[in-house]
């Protein structure tokens, strides 16, 4: 596979870059094969490049869309989707810049994992810097949404051959986490996500991630569907975070058991509050002061006023 890094002089007019590092291929524009054999984009892994002892089983369950997120200059995004292995099994869809291991039947072994080939490009992605957040547009269709959840997976981890998400991520391999669960929204969503970090982000030497249609192993449905496009890792300026980031319209205050929420607030204006690991703890429609009497921790309030979303962390003490 033909792999690509990109360094940007400037990303935006808001955010000012100097040869910062961004993910190959990550408006997945660019696709090896245009056949429903191997349909992969440049720079990502699925099934079908797989291996372990069910390798031979995998399905083609990734492949070219031409369904592009709102304002997006391209023409194709990124297409996974879940299947019906037989037996009971779903397999969910899985696209990553490492290579998957089908090492067991059971959807929740840890013999089931992407990994790191430090020596191979085809299987990895060097990467030595420090972002601040990744930003992602996606459109979840699951075939029910009572209870389902997608997931993306961002790890900075060290010189480690071999290092394997999900068995790895808690260990002392990490240097950075953006992890998040999410449900369906009925359309295209911006999600922007902070990076989290655990470990010396000097000691940072590859990025895996990694997007599948359940954040549940073996969970969901055959045909639940997930498309990605137009991935980017910000690099803040110092002193900006990720309310500065994506919430242009609204901002958010923590005030003992309540949210007071600033902005322009409408008729369709709907909330809802997710928790870091992206469980959903609250939703209705959107008012200044919302009732939030959840304990201490990170949070997340995911605003939704038709096509735009606006997602702000906050901390409650």
């Amino acid at each position: 596979m033909k792999r690509i890094l990109l360094s940007l002089a400037s990303v935006s007019s808001v955010f000012i870059l100097s040869a910062q590092t961004q993910i190959g291929n990550s408006d997945f524009e660019s696709w090896e094969s245009s056949t429903t054999e191997l349909a992969e984009p440049v720079n990502w892994n699925s099934f079908k490049t797989g291996s372990g002892t069910w390798s031979s089983f995998g399905g083609q369950q990734l492949d070219k869309s031409t369904t592009v997120r709102p304002g997006s200059s391209g023409t194709n995004s990124a297409r996974i989707f879940s299947r019906d292995a037989g037996f009971g099994i779903v397999a969910n869809g899985n696209m990553t810049l490492g290579k998957i291991e089908m090492g067991s039947t059971t959807a929740s072994s840890a013999s089931n994992y992407n990994y790191t080939i430090a020596t191979n490009t085809d299987f990895s992605e060097a990467f030595t810097d420090s972002p601040d957040s990744l930003v992602v547009w996606v459109k979840y269709s699951p075939v029910s949404s009572s209870g389902n959840n997608a997931r993306v997976s961002a790890v900075i981890h060290n010189n480690t051959d071999g290092y394997k998400d999900p068995n790895d991520v808690s260990g002392a391999n990490t240097i950075a986490t953006a992890i998040y669960n999410f449900p369906s929204v009925g359309g295209w969503e911006r999600l922007a996500i902070p990076f989290t970090y655990v470990g010396t982000p000097s000691n940072a030497a590859f990025i895996m991630v990694t997007f599948t249609t359940n954040s549940t192993p073996g969970g969901g449905a055959a045909n639940d569907e997930l498309l990605i496009d137009d991935l980017q890792l910000v690099y803040n300026p110092s002193g900006a975070g990720i309310e500065e980031l994506n919430s242009q319209k609204f901002k958010v205050n923590v005030n003992l058991d309540q949210l007071r929420v600033f902005g322009a607030i409408t008729d369709q204006s709907q909330y809802a509050v997710f928790s870091s690991t992206g469980a959903l703890m609250q939703s209705g429609a959107l008012q200044n002061v919302i009732p939030f009497n959840s304990q201490s921790g990170t949070y997340f309030l995911q605003i939704t006023d038709g096509e735009i979303v606006s997602r702000i962390k906050f901390v409650k003490e």
